[in-house]
């Protein structure tokens, strides 16, 4: 019995100092695929041509950077050495990536604690995630609200007061919530939406008046084919004529001339 117990307190020793060193490994490893510039796990990790690794994102801001600046280069953050700003340089390292796949993070977005695999943790923080993130669609006519995911939907149905006109391109700039944008074009309050029905008439109308100009335009067409067959017959018709008068003509004067010819001949003859 004794033996029992000694050997089952060994076993859970064990397990747990194994259970501890997978934990102390894992975090060793999470280490040496952290990103030195986010101190974040590797996203997208990326070869410098110095051979140091660094996510994707953060290597897209050092080009910028030097760019802002008019430089051609950046420097390494680790070694200092000169890369070049040319994206294409850059390759994917893919056995950081594959190392990042194999760890069992846990989503970073406040609010979620989800844990996922790696080769799943990236997509669900950026696309899946209810905590991701997100500005409202509005941003562009002035609307600053942010907040998670989950919170933008009621954000946009009930509260956002930057919805704009369907008109906004032409020139209406009343902005305003969902309902009281509805509610703007149903009224007649928008100058365009009424000048819509005017538009659509006189549009409607310029289409007929085309179609009619197309018919008569091909009728037209046709009736001057018609002239010209015409014309190019009659032309080949007098050419012909007056071909055939002219060979008649040269036939006459070729009879005279011999009769003159027949009739000199006879004179010479009676004259000898």
């Amino acid at each position: 019995m004794e033996n029992k117990i000694i050997h089952h307190f060994v076993k859970k020793k064990r397990r747990k100092l194994f259970l501890e060193y997978a934990k102390e490994m894992e975090e060793n490893m999470k280490r040496s695929l952290t990103c030195s510039i986010d101190q974040e796990i590797f996203r997208n990790p990326t070869l410098l041509t110095c051979g140091h690794t660094f996510c994707l994102t953060c290597v897209k801001k050092l080009i910028e950077i030097a760019k802002e600046k008019g430089q051609n280069t950046f420097p390494c953050p680790l070694c200092k050495h000169n890369n070049n700003v040319q994206e294409e340089e850059f390759k994917p390292n893919h056995l950081a990536k594959s190392q990042v796949e194999t760890l069992t993070l846990r989503c970073r977005n406040t609010g979620c604690n989800q844990l996922l695999k790696g080769c799943e943790w990236e997509k669900h923080e950026e696309e899946e995630c209810d905590y991701r993130r997100c500005k409202c669609k509005n941003r562009a006519n002035g609307c600053l609200f942010e907040s998670a995911y989950k919170d933008i939907h009621p954000h946009l149905m009930e509260d956002c007061e930057h919805y704009a006109c369907k008109y906004q391109k032409y020139g209406c700039s009343f902005l305003g919530r969902k309902d009281s944008i509805i509610q703007h074009c149903q009224n007649n309050e928008c100058i365009y939406h009424k000048l819509r029905g005017f538009l659509k008439g006189t549009y409607e109308k310029q289409c007929r008046e085309i179609a009619d100009l197309k018919y008569k335009l091909n009728q037209q067409s046709e009736q001057l084919g018609l002239l010209e067959n015409r014309v190019r017959n009659e032309i080949t018709g007098n050419n012909n004529n007056h071909y055939d008068n002219h060979y008649d003509d040269d036939e006459t004067i070729n009879y005279s001339s011999n009769n003159n010819n027949d009739t000199s001949d006879e004179e010479d003859t009676n004259s000898d």
